[in-house]
């Protein structure tokens, strides 16, 4: 580690000492860097493939062939969901450059992402899973602190035709999380890396935030708010060694536990943060 980002680890461990008997285990606040020299550019696809989940990873890319295996696989269970996953995968094999399939891991939810490339822009898939539940609206719980303003990972871009041809195919489908969790989601994106973020937010499982507050992070994930410890000394580093700082919460209301990384720009296009794991009210 640089001696620099060495420096602000140290002002970080020190200021979120005092913290994890409130949150009542060890490493539920830990320091996070992000070295760009060592690692390459910080993107959410990146942070995901770090991040362990139970010694998993969150994000897994899937070879096209390791996925047929996988669907194969699960004849042997009489899975009725078999014939529409290969359908699926032959479809977008045959319309779509650079496919990459990718299972995401959370706890006890697993589910697939499909993303390959259009003439025009890059699409992306999200499987149905119903036990998958949204954030709340940061509406629900608003505070005198105001309300945490949603970045937006992506820009909107017309209805590409393979939007139809799956249709066609009776796959049901909508742009963004629908009221029945049934229908895949399908989202575009001008580059690869955006569109990962782009429809892990539409299916709300992730939502990234200008970090303002971590009470309003505590919130948006129903912690009991009489046991959210006094982190002022925490927040005065990052705003002091870091700029921009956006927070990226992992999770789903499914879960009781969630994850959360608060990072902002350092020195040398570095990130430097923490990341927390926090549990819900049961």
């Amino acid at each position: 580690m640089k001696v620099m980002n060495e420096t602000l680890r140290q002002r970080l461990q020190e200021a979120i000492e005092n913290l994890e008997p409130l949150f009542g285990r060890e490493h539920a606040v830990t320091p996070y860097f992000w070295e760009t020299a060592e690692k390459g550019t910080f993107t959410l696809a990146s942070l995901l493939l770090e991040n362990q989940v139970e010694d998993y990873p969150s994000l897994t890319p899937i070879s096209y062939d390791a996925y047929l295996q996988r669907v194969q696989s699960r004849e042997l269970f009489n899975d009725p969901k078999v014939g529409e996953w290969r359908e699926l995968a032959q479809i977008l094999a045959t319309y779509l450059d650079e496919l990459q399939i990718y299972l995401v891991y959370y706890f006890d939810e697993c589910f697939y992402v499909y993303l390959g490339k259009t003439e025009e822009v890059w699409f992306g898939l999200c499987e149905p899973y119903p036990d998958l539940k949204p954030f709340q609206t940061f509406s629900d719980n608003a505070t005198s602190e105001g309300s945490l303003n949603r970045v937006s990972p992506g820009t909107s871009s017309p209805r590409p035709q393979l939007v139809e041809v799956l249709e066609n195919h009776d796959f049901s489908l909508t742009r963004g999380l629908g009221e029945t969790y049934e229908s895949y989601i399908w989202e575009t994106a001008e580059t690869q890396s955006s569109l990962l973020e782009t429809i892990l937010t539409s299916a709300r499982f992730l939502t990234t935030v200008e970090f303002t507050s971590f009470a309003r992070l505590m919130e948006m994930v129903l912690v009991d708010s009489s046991e959210i410890p006094d982190m002022n000394q925490l927040v005065q580093c990052l705003k002091e060694e870091t700029s921009n700082q956006k927070a990226y919460v992992i999770g789903s209301y499914s879960n009781t536990t969630f994850q959360i990384y608060v990072l902002g720009n350092a020195q040398d296009n570095d990130w430097a943060g923490v990341r927390l794991e926090v549990h819900t009210v049961s």
